[in-house]
């Protein structure tokens, strides 16, 4: 899991359309094989490093539109690596 802060809508408009209105999805597990781990490291994700990622052949997504957004929380170390921004990212 990636620790998230909790979201304060900044308008009335943010709230109805971002809170009272959304019908949330479940969340999203990535499972990695061989060592069997939970979670996928970012480095391996934003370098397209999927051979151990369990169903990574499995459409996601398929009732959405065709794009969608996803927030991450990412927190960096000293030992970390920097990440560019990216605009689209083919998962």
């Amino acid at each position: 899991m990636v620790p998230q802060k909790r979201y304060k809508p900044h308008t009335s408009s943010d709230r109805r359309r971002y809170v009272e209105e959304v019908n949330l999805e479940p969340s999203i597990f990535f499972y990695m094989s061989k060592p069997d781990e939970l979670g996928i490291p970012l480095k391996d994700a934003l370098h397209g490093r999927f051979v151990k990622l369990v169903g990574r052949d499995e459409p996601m997504f398929r009732e959405r539109g065709p794009s969608i957004s996803v927030r991450l929380n990412v927190s960096l170390t000293p030992h970390s690596f920097a990440v560019s921004p990216v605009k689209y990212i083919s998962i």
